[in-house]
């Protein structure tokens, strides 16, 4: 039996407490259940649980209306205001910051500049970045289908393939603009597609948003979930206590510079339900995201940016959690 919300719309599994939490199961006047079948798994919806200096910059859940805001990590306008995305080895507890050039600034667990690495080349447009065992994956982005691996050592930089990503429907073409580790899977990444018109900001209603498996070895990747898309660039993702994020330039008109925000989208990656989405309303956009390192609560890490004007890593609460269920 299906749920449906006061304006009429089917809204699944979406059903919440007064406290704001996702319920397991929910029931008519009668006792009987609105849900067919009960999943092994549940999400809870968590309130803001992160302490710091706010950037200003918040994420709002509209159900049950929480605020996430963003925390100050680390200010690069000084250094540079080209930014694309930060990445944490945590093999040497350091991070590196890139900008679609060659040169790879370090920076300490303190957050302050330690160096600099210059590439041997380009590693495509270096919209988001995830690193395992002593290399860096970069999204190719609209130069190069596949994603770049920079081997940090021998400094050298591979062009990987990426066999199995489906044809678009009626784009042009789609192109990759984030990815992340698998956790608990050494050797593979999650990759997003999406689909990329002409003109970016029109989309098709056969647009989509895709999500794939890849195998570092191999080059083979395997589609998990495909969403309808409708943002401009997907800009960076990460998992968290078993939900991927996105962080998305939200839909504007006129040109891509003409920023109205971020749409932070987010998935279950037991079944891949997509849950609601949080947004940021401000002339600014996200660049990478990983997890923060240094703190007991659950917190991510993400950029945000605009050309000439702003240019921060920042941190924030995540609003949700894939728990088991209590026997």
């Amino acid at each position: 039996m299906a749920i449906y919300n006061i304006h009429g719309d089917n809204i699944g599994r979406e059903a919440y407490s007064l406290s704001g939490a996702l319920l397991q199961q929910v029931y008519d006047i009668q006792g009987n259940p609105l849900f067919e079948d009960i999943p092994t798994t549940r999400v809870e919806v968590i309130s803001n649980q992160a302490t710091g200096t706010d950037s200003g910059y918040s994420f709002w859940l509209s159900n049950p209306g929480y605020r996430y805001p963003l925390y100050d990590i680390v200010d690069f306008l000084s250094d540079s205001n080209s930014y694309q995305s930060f990445c944490y080895n945590s093999d040497n507890d350091m991070f590196y910051k890139f900008d679609a050039s060659t040169t790879v600034k370090m920076y300490n667990s303190s957050f302050q500049k330690v160096g600099n690495i210059t590439l041997p080349q380009l590693a495509g447009h270096n919209n988001d970045a995830c690193y395992y065992e002593g290399k860096v994956y970069l999204n190719g982005g609209d130069e190069y289908s596949g994603i770049y691996e920079w081997d940090i050592e021998k400094n050298i930089i591979t062009e990987l393939p990426v066999n199995g990503v489906l044809p678009p429907i009626s784009a042009l073409k789609r192109i990759n603009t984030a990815l992340c580790n698998v956790p608990n899977e050494p050797e593979y990444l999650y990759i997003a597609y999406v689909d990329f018109q002409n003109d970016e900001l029109t989309h098709d209603p056969d647009d989509k948003l895709g999500i794939y498996k890849y195998n570092i070895a191999s080059h083979d990747a395997i589609l998990m979930a495909e969403y309808a898309w409708d943002c401009v660039f997907s800009q960076g993702m990460e998992i968290c206590d078993g939900i991927l994020y996105m962080s998305c330039n939200s839909p504007t008109t006129g040109s891509t510079g003409n920023y109205s925000g971020i749409t932070l989208k987010a998935f279950r990656t037991d079944d891949w339900t997509a849950l609601r989405s949080l947004y940021l309303s401000g002339v600014i956009e996200g660049e990478g995201m990983c997890v923060y390192p240094y703190s007991n609560s659950h917190e991510l890490m993400m950029g945000i940016a605009h050309y000439g004007t702003l240019a921060k890593a920042v941190r924030f609460s995540t609003p949700y959690r894939l728990i088991q269920p209590i026997d």
